[in-house]
């Protein structure tokens, strides 16, 4: 496989070099072609060395797939600005695509490479929830409908979104989850629930208060956090019940969407139905235009050099963002991050500052450390992903920080690559606090001869 995801590495490589200077649909059709083959073989060897149809990667690319291919290759020719009225200058289009597209090349070839090597496997260690873990849970949760319940009934706008507070409750959960389950196999999805019940009822009341705000965002993350875990620790899965809820989820989704867009969906009216299809996924596929954005960015000025990265490279810990990130690069944390930059780049058309228009993970790595280094960052991110997800049945950090990418993995695409690095360190250093005093207990136990 990693020979085979070479060659397309390299044939990704050659048709970036020689990507047309004017928009060209049939270009962009044959990078969608070749993503797509590369993507069912992936999916295919999966399931034929691992029995599964789904992983981080799969989720991943399927996500990259609305916000890279998409746009070009059906939404440009029916209509440039469906998505956005912000300028976009054509002929970055090809060459932006076939950018994107050799960064996921290489992204599979890191993750084939790493699939050679072997596992290097511990005997697992079990950690045990405890009550104080729970009591976190629940004042963290509490803080959260103080926080939000009196937010219903605003725009979506309007929502004061408490980042800082929502984080706190992640990671809360996604320790006490992993504490719950990493040691556990289930025959079906009620043991699995009655399992869970505790964090299973705090995480729905919140994905009901996020489902009336509209706030998509969070609602996914925490139902791919729990789909994920059900996922590792079911031998048997329901995907009847699955897809009926995935379903229910899109048509609930498109609902939010259309109370969203406001008269963007009056411009739907004679569309085909590919386009009509493509515009509930409109998050995910409007992110396109900031990978010719970010290059016209860099053409006009210059690279960041690392600038955006600042700010998450000190997040661990809190406030030294705030206090390093203007002292490294005299602008706050905010006004480093790419989609603030892409903003103030797109109102320099059409003075519009009122709304961000987002950023683009690959994009994002590419304007602050050009083409060759984010090859090499993507080959690598993919050799880590996979080195995690093997080692996610033999430990339980490597477990947490599998269910932690997984539950980005939809919005990767359409963000920024790295934005749960505090999550995995304070989720993480949770996990290590509860093993040590589990091995505190059972030290102090057989020294008394219990």
């Amino acid at each position: 496989m990693a020979t085979l995801f070479l060659l397309y590495f390299i044939a990704s490589v050659f048709l970036f070099l020689i990507a047309p200077k004017e928009y060209n649909n049939l270009f962009c059709l044959v990078l969608t072609v070749l993503f797509i083959s590369q993507y069912i073989q992936y999916i295919l060897y999966v399931y034929k060395n691992e029995r599964k149809w789904l992983d981080y990667t799969i989720i991943f690319l399927f996500s990259s797939f609305l916000v890279v291919y998409v746009y070009p290759l059906i939404i440009y020719s029916y209509d440039p600005y469906l998505f956005s009225s912000y300028y976009i200058d054509s002929k970055y289009i090809n060459k932006g695509t076939a950018l994107c597209h050799m960064m996921i090349c290489s992204y599979l070839l890191g993750g084939a490479v790493q699939r050679t090597k072997k596992v290097e496997t511990k005997e697992k260690r079990n950690i045990y929830s405890t009550r104080e873990l729970y009591v976190l849970a629940v004042v963290v949760s509490a803080l959260l409908l103080i926080t939000y319940i009196p937010q219903i009934g605003k725009l979506y706008a309007l929502v004061n979104k408490d980042d800082s507070t929502y984080s706190l409750f992640l990671i809360v959960c996604l320790a006490g989850l992993a504490i719950n389950n990493f040691h556990r196999k289930y025959d079906g999805l009620k043991e699995f629930i009655s399992n869970n019940k505790f964090y299973g009822i705090l995480i729905l009341v919140l994905i009901a208060i996020f489902l009336v705000l509209g706030i998509r965002y969070t609602i996914i993350q925490l139902l791919l956090s729990l789909f994920i875990i059900y996922y590792l620790s079911c031998s048997r899965i329901n995907w009847k019940l699955l897809i009926f809820a995935f379903i229910a989820i899109i048509v609930g989704f498109s609902a939010i969407r259309d109370v969203r867009a406001g008269n963007d969906v009056a411009r739907l009216e004679n569309a085909s139905t590919d386009i009509q299809i493509a515009f509930s996924f409109r998050d995910l596929i409007s992110c396109s235009s900031n990978i010719y954005r970010g290059m016209m960015y860099v053409d006009r000025y210059d690279y960041l050099y690392g600038r955006s990265f600042v700010a998450d490279i000190f997040s661990p810990i809190p406030y030294l963002p705030t206090v390093m990130t203007p002292i490294l690069t005299g602008e706050s944390p905010r006004d480093n991050s790419t989609q603030v930059i892409l903003t103030k780049y797109a109102g320099f058309y059409n003075n519009v500052y009122d709304s961000l228009v987002g950023t683009n993970c690959f994009i994002d790595i590419w304007m602050n450390v050009g083409t060759w280094l984010s090859v090499l960052f993507f080959f690598i991110y993919g050799r880590a992903v996979e080195w995690v997800r093997r080692l996610t049945p033999y430990s339980i950090y490597a477990y947490l920080v599998y269910v932690t990418f997984v539950s980005h993995a939809v919005f990767a695409a359409r963000g920024v690559i790295y934005p749960d690095w505090r999550t995995i360190i304070w989720a993480s250093l949770l996990l290590y606090i509860f093993e040590r005093k589990k091995s505190i207990i059972v030290s102090n136990n057989r020294y008394l001869g219990v």
